[in-house]
């Protein structure tokens, strides 16, 4: 038994409701055709296998105008959980608003890229730009710290950091300690190495080293303590092909005999500790004023260049002397031995 309408549509008698169909086999059977909840488009339609929510002309399996709200689903076997405005792909409890779990996230396309909070951009081509759109590096970064690190202080970390720390701008690889670390620094336009703290090497803008020194802007290289080299030999450019105006060096002697050298310590310890030798710069400079130089701060400098090429020459200017002294005694002893030989006669 059964209400049968039009002919065509049937409610069997099973409780089933039968649409285009004689012997419905479910609750609700549609043999062909669609079903429409309320022709409004703001409504549902069925038709052809495809369910359209808010419209009427759905192309694929599930066409939504409008929003949904969904508490979660599974797509192709993995799990994407929507929950308290938190997204979990392959985790049922996302933490934070994007939670994925064991996977990778693939941007494709020559224009295609993830941006976050309209300034932060992964672009598509491998490029990870940071606070700028239009950057061609790998590692774009406009602005802002760059740091990896740990909380735990054990753990070395990498700072990259503009302008947001004083003194310690540039590259900072510590172990999570200010006093146990290294700093590629940019103080006052100067490269620099702080290690334990304390500026330890310092290339200044104009190419000058200073190690234990932070202002080397009297010499290419200045070295505060001492500096030693045990396996090698200094050495300099000394090809007469580069120098002009070629002289011996005359009156050596009495140049040296000018000279007073000096025992004394110095005040600040870290310049040398003990006893000391060696010159003061203001008793050398009315004698050899090339080898002084004055400071911006009205300092003087000792740099005692060719003192190697004057001893030298002083010692020959002596011998010289000695040789002549010698040859007088030699021809005055002779003259005596003739003399003698003519007594004796």
């Amino acid at each position: 038994a059964g209400l049968i309408v039009n002919s065509g549509n049937i409610i069997a008698a099973n409780g089933n409701l039968g649409v285009g169909n004689h012997n419905p086999a479910s609750k609700l059977y549609l043999s062909s055709g669609t079903i429409v909840i309320d022709g409004n488009v703001n409504n549902s339609i069925i038709t052809s296998g495809n369910v359209g929510i808010g419209s009427l002309a759905p192309t694929v399996k599930l066409d939504v105008s409008g929003a949904v709200k969904v508490e979660s689903f599974t797509v192709g076997g993995s799990t994407l959980v929507v929950t308290e405005q938190r997204v979990g792909i392959g985790t049922t409890g996302p933490s934070s608003k994007f939670d994925l779990m064991d996977g990778s996230v693939t941007i494709r396309g020559s224009n295609a890229g993830l941006f976050v909070n309209s300034g932060n951009i992964i672009a598509a081509n491998g490029n990870v730009l940071i606070g700028n759109s239009t950057g061609t590096a790998k590692l774009d970064v406009n602005g802002g710290i760059i740091r990896q690190y740990t909380t735990n202080t054990s753990n070395q970390y990498l700072e990259i950091i503009s302008g947001v720390i004083s003194d310690t701008n540039g590259l900072h690889i510590t172990n999570g300690s200010t006093v146990n670390g290294v700093y590629f620094l940019n103080s006052a336009g100067n490269a620099a190495i702080d290690v334990g703290n304390t500026i330890r090497f310092v290339i200044d803008t104009n190419g000058n080293v200073g190690v234990g020194d932070t202002d080397p802007s009297e010499a290419k290289l200045v070295v505060n303590g001492t500096a030693g080299n045990f396996t090698g030999t200094w050495s300099n450019l000394s090809d007469r092909r580069m120098k002009k105006d070629i002289e011996p060096l005359q009156n050596s002697l009495s140049t040296i005999l000018k000279l007073q050298g000096v025992s004394f310590y110095w005040k600040d310890p870290s310049r040398g500790a003990g006893l000391q030798r060696g010159f003061i710069a203001q008793d050398v400079e009315p004698v050899l004023p090339e080898w002084v130089t004055t400071q911006a701060d009205g300092m003087k400098r000792l740099d005692k260049v060719g003192v190697e090429a004057l001893l030298l020459e002083a010692i020959k200017e002596l011998k010289a002397e000695k040789d002549t002294e010698v040859n007088d005694f030699k021809n005055q002893i002779k003259e005596l031995q003739s003399q003698i030989d003519s007594i004796k006669k």
